[in-house]
């Protein structure tokens, strides 16, 4: 679960395991495998990591969430810290950060946009700059973070396209359930307790009841819920920003991390080829 950092939500170093470990799993089921995959160092990856938390817990060097999004996309990209799969778990890193942090591709933004940037930055193409020193680091972050503030915007409310396994999975955790699985719809329901009295008023007890929630159409486990069913249900449910549920407290990090892979692969696909 990304962590809270002077108003940033910033990915731990398990938070990045997790992410390279998705690739593993989703590269071995493609049929092209990331070998050998894991870290390479776990102290050069605990570095790239650490860029993003340079200065104090009031003051972040990299304040701005974008920039601070490219920080950790840099460093993991040129510190190497895997022993396969560097450039695919920067950029599944640096969109798991935007998506942390309430940011979205504004519209137009093509994949092939992303592809090329994390080219151009793993061949140090990204600032005009022919020196190696810090000098040229903090040139090429300059320049990542002009190139992902034009190309994002601030969402207002971020519902992504899931499917209804992983849907079923986020509503146990905050108390929902699937049930009357009927003629291609499904009941989305919630166990409430009550006190009710016994005889005469005495030997009160607890009794669960069971509340139906709302009804939605139902395709299968493995297809998918669009986000107007997902803002939907989190709407009836109070499961949205106005009750102290926002996207980042919806989504956990392994479901993010499965939909920008599966949203992705194309991209993905082709940076296991460089």
């Amino acid at each position: 679960m990304p962590e809270r950092v002077s108003n940033i939500n910033v990915l731990t170093l398990e938070d990045v395991l997790k992410i390279h470990e998705a690739l593993v799993r989703h590269f071995d089921e493609v049929g092209n495998p990331i070998c050998p995959p894991g870290a390479r160092d776990i102290n050069i990856l605990a570095s790239a990591v650490s860029r993003q938390t340079v200065g104090t817990s009031d003051w972040l060097k990299y304040a701005e969430p974008r920039y601070n999004a490219v920080s950790l996309m840099y460093g993991l990209c040129m510190n190497h810290p895997f022993h396969n799969g560097n450039k695919r778990t920067a950029l599944v890193a640096f969109l798991a950060h935007l998506n942390a942090n309430g940011y979205v591709f504004k519209s137009g933004v093509h994949h092939k946009d992303l592809y090329h940037k994390i080219l151009e930055l793993a061949a140090h193409r990204i600032s005009i700059k022919i020196d190696h020193g810090r000098h040229q680091v903090e040139e090429e972050l300059s320049e990542l973070l002009k190139w992902a503030a034009s190309i994002t915007r601030r969402a207002t409310s971020v519902n992504h396209p899931i499917t209804f396994r992983k849907l079923k999975q986020i509503l146990t955790v905050h108390g929902f359930y699937f049930d009357n699985f009927t003629g291609g719809f499904v009941d989305i329901n919630k166990d409430t307790t009550v006190i009710e009295s016994g005889f005469l008023g005495f030997r009160k007890k607890e009794v669960k009841r069971k509340s139906k929630i709302t009804q939605i159409v139902y395709r299968g486990d493995g297809m998918t819920v669009e986000p107007s069913t997902i803002k939907m249900i989190r709407r009836q449910c109070g499961l949205t920003e106005d009750h102290g549920v926002d996207s980042q407290a919806f989504y956990n990090l392994e479901t993010a991390t499965d939909w920008l892979i599966s949203g992705y692969s194309n991209i993905l696909k082709k940076l296991a080829n460089k």
